[in-house]
């Protein structure tokens, strides 16, 4: 019984960390998803209309942080059919990501004439900045490797408890033991990996350091268990 009680309190605490992890690779399964299938949308010329630079304070932090958002409409021609767009960037949410990234899309709104990229069968749909980006990436990041790191643990070692509990220790729950650790390892590995794999050149010093990091850990703890596997059988 204090094995099931174990088990059952690791799944409560693991549970909002886990939600939050599975959130935030989920979004940069999107985020790299959407920066392949950009890049075969067709540069186009457009006339900016409008644009606004919007700051506020951030709530959660009682004003000692601000969070920012670009707005722009502008219009552009495909097969003598006049659209008009408003998408800036990958998300039109506020946040206090990529000031300089913001202030490069500004710098071309203010010039009244900007390159969009439009969907090459839905030219209703287009983009200004269809750069990747790495601020929102590298924070996730460094989220899903702490505190998301503590749930993605928890949710491990109480899956094997719960396991051993039912089917006792034997081939099978070790079989288990290593199915959860390499979905650990590829829940860390995912994000620096496909970032090297779709655009190496957009890897930033933070991102290389975190991803460093994010890798360091759950290898690590494999390198841990593998050698500690054959004194644990005996």
């Amino acid at each position: 019984m204090p094995s099931i009680l174990k088990t059952i309190a690791a799944y409560l605490f693991c549970t909002p960390f886990l939600g939050a992890g599975a959130y935030l690779l989920w979004t940069n399964h999107q985020i790299f998803n959407q920066f392949q299938e950009f890049k075969t949308w067709a540069p186009t010329s457009a006339e900016v209309l409008n644009y606004d630079f919007q700051s506020r304070s951030n709530s959660h932090y009682r004003g000692q942080s601000r969070v920012s958002r670009i707005v722009a409409e502008y219009t552009y021609t495909i097969d003598v059919q006049v659209y008009t767009g408003s998408r800036v960037d990958y998300t039109q949410h506020w946040n206090n990501f990529g000031q300089e990234r913001k202030m490069e899309q500004l710098r071309q709104l203010r010039e009244g004439r900007v390159e969009i990229y439009v969907h090459p069968t839905q030219p209703q749909e287009s983009i200004l900045d269809r750069r990747l980006p790495v601020e929102i990436l590298t924070f996730n990041m460094g989220f899903i490797f702490f505190p998301c790191f503590l749930g993605w643990v928890a949710l491990a070692g109480g899956s094997t408890q719960l396991t051993q509990f039912i089917l006792g220790k034997n081939k099978l729950t070790k079989c288990f033991e290593w199915g959860m650790n390499a979905l650990i390892l590829g829940v860390f590995c995912y994000t620096p990996v496909r970032w090297l794999l779709t655009d190496p050149t957009s890897f930033t010093f933070w991102g290389a350091l975190i991803g460093l990091l994010v890798m360091a850990i759950p290898l690590s703890m494999t390198y841990w268990v593998l050698k500690k596997a054959p004194t644990s059988s005996n």
